[in-house]
């Protein structure tokens, strides 16, 4: 299946894929985010399809709401909801910008990866990894206890990972 953004759409096309937007209805205020309740499997972006390509809603709403993008522009998010598709939320930027406007939100490090509990998909705590370390139970105990795999809590106590909690 192809993105609309990689080749040029038909018109018509492009027309009854922002019809199917709206069609779904606006889920709250004007300043609210209207999230886009059928999410694309594997992917962050409400997502559409019509005649086997996709859409992302995001760009369909924006360009609706305040016309086409610039080449090399891209459609940000003020309210950080990658289902968001209120176009009061949406704004027009270079890669560049929006990576500067995720930073300066601390949503990233710029040049650096997020460790230990800074990272938002960590399961474990700092106090958690030291007490694996310091505990006998074996890796499938404790593994089962924090809802981890028993690869990672092996990596913890070999010192291959979580060493900010050393």
């Amino acid at each position: 299946m192809k993105r609309a953004r990689d080749k040029a759409v038909d018109d018509g096309i492009r027309i009854r894929a922002i019809a199917r937007l709206l069609a779904i209805g606006i889920a709250g205020s004007p300043d609210e985010c209207w999230i886009w309740p059928r999410p694309w499997k594997g992917h962050r972006y409400g997502q559409l399809s019509v005649n086997k390509i996709k859409f992302y809603v995001h760009r369909l709403s924006y360009e609706h709401h305040h016309g086409p993008l610039l080449d090399g522009e891209e459609v940000c998010h003020s309210c950080d909801t990658p289902l968001c598709w209120n176009p009061r939320h949406l704004w027009a930027g270079t890669h560049a910008q929006n990576m500067a406007d995720m930073a300066d939100k601390g949503r990233h490090r710029v040049g650096m990866r997020w460790r230990g509990e800074d990272n938002a998909n960590a399961k474990l705590t700092a106090d958690n990894v030291k007490e694996i370390r310091k505990c006998k139970n074996s890796d499938r105990v404790e593994a089962k206890r924090y809802g981890v795999s028993r690869a990672l809590i092996r990596k913890i106590r070999a010192g291959e990972v979580w060493k900010c909690a050393l």
